[in-house]
């Protein structure tokens, strides 16, 4: 049980899921740059059985001794708001990243009922606006500036970072680097090798995997000059920051806080991307036969996006 001393801190409840993923990295950066989280977040099961619901009321217990907790993604909110003995004066804030399709009952129930909601962009903001009056607080994702202390070593590489989800587009990904066979490629995530796209990628020859042991970083991206990211919805993303960090060129489609990130470092309008083949050989012609570079003053600007700042935003509002 947490000790009286951390009841005033902001308690990260994460989905068990996002422990050894992006959100769970994103919240220990929180953690590891400020002092105002417990030191430990609570990971929330869905009580899907008898063992997670034993499990889920215990962590449920260790939740109802915080007054301001910070959930990290729509469904251990809506697991958390089941729980019948939520205290009046907690506060709670909701990490809202993306949804893919419509909410359901039990999710609008769960965004009504959260006393913050903290969005990534302003598509995410509109889409939760139309369904509850919650206080919503739009916010950039943050970057470890330790992690890109460097531009990463300039090489002639597309970049394309993630997992196999659809929502992702990966055939689109895997049918341009076909395409291309001048291009290189490499690929960077986890469990390329046991995915559906298996046999397709290890018959590429223009295409390196490399699987992620850790965050990116500076010299993850080295021999890179180009990011692609061709997902058709997404709660960032957050290689985008790192690839600008990283001084490599984004490409992208219209999704996430992609707008947002282009228009805060005035990138063109080249360089945003419809799901086909062509927009993205276009858009890669265009990079290379221009020359076109992240400059310093635009990287330096990504990296002042800290999660000093970003903690900061959280404490004022939750």
């Amino acid at each position: 049980m947490p000790s009286s001393e951390g009841i005033g801190k902001i308690q990260q409840v994460l989905d068990t899921s996002h422990e050894f993923w992006v959100q769970g990295g994103v919240f220990r950066d929180l953690r590891r740059n400020s002092n105002l989280f417990t030191e430990n977040p609570i990971y929330l099961p869905a009580p899907n059985s008898a063992m997670d619901m034993f499990n889920w009321f215990i962590q449920c217990l260790k939740i109802r001794k915080f007054n301001r907790i910070l959930f990290s993604s729509l469904t251990p909110l809506e697991n958390y708001e089941r729980f019948p003995f939520k205290k009046k004066k907690q506060r709670t804030g909701l990490w809202y990243t993306h949804k893919d399709g419509d909410f359901s009952r039990s999710e609008r129930d769960s965004l009504q009922s959260a006393s913050v909601i903290f969005t990534h962009s302003t598509f995410e903001w509109k889409k939760i606006n139309e369904i509850t009056s919650t206080k919503k607080v739009e916010m950039l994702a943050a970057i470890d500036s330790n992690r890109f202390p460097r531009r990463a070593k300039r090489g002639n590489c597309i970049a394309w970072v993630g997992t196999s989800v659809e929502r992702k587009r990966p055939k689109l990904f895997l049918d341009f680097v076909e395409n291309s066979s001048r291009q290189k490629f490499k690929l960077f995530g986890h469990h390329w090798l046991s995915s559906p796209y298996s046999k397709r990628i290890q018959s590429t020859a223009n295409l390196e995997i490399v699987e992620l042991d850790g965050p990116m970083d500076s010299e993850k991206f080295d021999g890179c000059d180009i990011y692609l990211m061709t997902s058709r919805i997404e709660g960032g993303p957050m290689p985008l920051l790192e690839a600008i960090a990283a001084g490599i060129v984004p490409i992208c489609t219209n999704t996430g806080f992609v707008k947002s990130i282009f228009e805060l470092i005035n990138l063109p309008e080249q360089l945003f991307i419809e799901p086909n083949i062509e927009s993205i050989s276009r858009a890669v012609d265009w990079v290379r036969s221009e020359e076109f570079k992240i400059t310093d003053s635009q990287r330096e600007r990504i990296l002042s996006l800290d999660f000093q700042r970003l903690a900061t935003i959280i404490d004022k509002n939750i």
